[in-house]
């Protein structure tokens, strides 16, 4: 599956997050989206980030990330 955006529910499927959660995101502006007519798009690497973004660290990553500062 190459694609830039997904639909809710593709979105849904690529990430095994459920699409109640998405279009929760969504309606909260903490997931960009697009809206093409009545449907909604969402952005690969904006679905990819948001995932990151709440990623638990283990010790070592936590470890490094404060060094750094």
């Amino acid at each position: 599956m190459n694609r830039e955006y997904f639909s809710v529910r593709t979105a849904s499927e690529y990430s095994s997050l459920s699409q109640r959660l998405l279009y929760r995101l969504v309606q909260e502006r903490t997931l960009k989206s697009y809206r093409v007519r009545s449907k909604i798009l969402i952005k690969k690497s904006d679905l990819e980030a948001l995932i990151i973004q709440g990623s638990v660290m283990n010790k070592d990553e936590l470890r490094e990330k404060l060094q750094k500062r």
